[in-house]
């Protein structure tokens, strides 16, 4: 318990700091978008391809995969269905902050206070579908909603899909560790000097863009989003527990996954595609202590 908090509150802080950074005027708005470029084009990547050091892909990892994607694509339309009568601004913010899940800079540090590497292996092939989708599926989709009245060609789409350096990244690992090619660990520890920056930035970006402009239409979206993920992870934990074939401490993991919070980089894809990425940081900020809570009392009922 002490480990989680301790990990809760650093998460916290790291927030509250960008959040000072912003308001003394030591960085901007706009200078964050440095920021964003580096995580998305470079610490990111990294993050996700040394996730994969140690990892063996059998049949029960592979089905864990097409878990990650299909909560992914689930809460992806039902983010398009709530906002089906509104414009496209309000889609685009649906459509991203009702999807994806942080595991990489969040579930996975969290667990591995309390699994064994071979269930956590579980939660990475979780994750490889999730980043799969929120990487690069979802953003490609939601870029086809935002431009040219609601079309995009095929190779429009693939375009975006291969544009993302983290979604490449997953491929690439994916195809190598399934044809048993390991990188060696020299490579992992040069790619971890990367990767180990990830969650500073990441979240120290939430507290730059973290802005609260609390009109009530503000207020009712961010009850709406929470509202959604968590009803959503809900659903998929029932699932888990009393339909799917896994044991039980990978059943467990994998609830405390769909209860993760906000993909961190969630901002930077609604600043990108020009929906209210204050907004963004504020559920993202909101998500944290939600998703702590839940991933607590998911192991004090398990135990």
């Amino acid at each position: 318990m002490e480990t989680i908090l301790i990990r809760a509150f650093g998460f916290i802080l790291i927030i509250t700091l960008g959040y000072i950074f912003k308001k003394s005027g030591i960085i901007t708005i706009s200078e964050s978008k440095v920021i964003s470029k580096i995580i998305m084009n470079i610490t990111l990547p990294a993050a996700l391809a040394s996730g994969f050091q140690g990892v063996v892909i059998n049949s029960t990892l592979v089905s864990i995969i097409f878990l990650g994607l299909i909560t992914n694509i689930i809460m992806l339309f039902v983010g398009f269905f709530v906002s089906k009568r509104k414009g496209t601004v309000d889609k685009v913010f649906y459509m991203i902050n009702s999807s994806g899940y942080n595991i990489g800079n969040f579930t996975i540090p969290f667990a591995q206070a309390f699994f064994p590497s071979a269930t956590i292996a579980s939660l990475c092939m979780f994750d490889m579908g999730n980043g799969i989708m929120c990487l690069g599926v979802s953003f490609a989709i939601v870029s086809s909603i935002v431009s040219k009245g609601n079309t995009m060609s095929v190779k429009g789409f693939f375009k975006i899909l291969f544009s993302s350096p983290s979604f490449v990244t997953y491929i690439f690992m994916f195809i190598i560790t399934s044809l048993k090619i390991y990188l060696p660990d020299g490579a992992y520890s040069i790619i971890k000097l990367f990767a180990n920056a990830n969650t500073f930035l990441a979240i120290f970006l939430i507290g730059i863009v973290f802005e609260v402009n609390m009109d009530w239409d503000n207020a009712k979206k961010i009850l709406k989003v929470i509202f959604i993920r968590y009803a959503g992870a809900f659903v998929f934990a029932l699932i888990i527990l009393n339909i799917l074939p896994y044991s039980n401490d990978v059943k467990k993991i994998l609830i405390m996954a769909v209860f993760s919070p906000i993909l961190s980089i969630a901002p930077i894809y609604c600043q990108r595609l020009g929906a209210n990425y204050s907004l963004a940081g504020v559920i993202n900020s909101l998500c944290i202590p939600v998703s702590l809570v839940a991933m607590t009392v998911i192991l004090m009922v398990f135990n």
